[in-house]
C-alpha cells in the first residue's frame, strides 16, 4: 500500500501467517517478497500491471537453494548410521545439505539488499513528486 498499490494478491494480515503457517510458509513468502519487489518498481504508473513485472532473481535461488538443502538433510537422515558406511554416507548428504544452506543464506542477504535500495528509490522519488 506504501507505493500506491491498491489490489494485492495477499492481504497485509497474511504476512505473520505466510511464515509461520507449515506449507503455507514454502508458496506465501516468495510470493510477499517479490511482490514487495514488484511494487517498488520505479517505471510501475498503476494498475496491476506491477504484478507482471518479473521478480527478484535472488527470491527463486533462495528458496530453491533452502529447499534442496532440507531434501539433502532429509536423505542423510533416512540413510541413517547403522554402519560405518551409512554414517559416513549421512555425513557427506549432510555437508552438502550446509554447503546449500549456505548458499540460501548468501542469497537471502543479496535478495534483502536488493529490495530495500529498490524500496528506498522508489521512496524518494515518491517523495520528490
Amino acid at each position: 500500500f506504501s507505493f500506491g498499490k491498491t489490489s494485492l494478491r495477499l492481504p497485509p494480515t497474511a504476512v505473520p501467517w505466510a511464515f509461520l503457517v507449515p506449507g503455507f510458509n514454502l508458496i506465501a513468502p516468495p510470493r510477499l517478497i517479490n511482490d514487495a519487489w514488484r511494487a517498488a518498481d520505479p517505471s510501475s504508473r498503476g494498475g496491476q500491471d506491477w504484478m507482471l513485472q518479473p521478480g527478484n532473481r535472488w527470491i527463486r535461488l533462495t528458496w530453491g537453494a533452502a529447499t534442496v538443502s532440507v531434501v539433502l538433510h532429509a536423505v542423510g537422515w533416512t540413510v541413517g548410521s547403522s554402519t560405518v558406511d551409512a554414517a559416513i554416507a549421512a555425513n557427506r548428504w549432510a555437508a552438502a545439505g550446509w554447503a546449500a544452506a549456505v548458499v540460501a543464506a548468501g542469497a537471502a542477504v543479496l535478495m534483502v539488499q536488493h529490495v530495500t535500495e529498490r524500496q528506498e528509490r522508489r521512496h524518494e522519488q515518491l517523495v520528490a513528486a
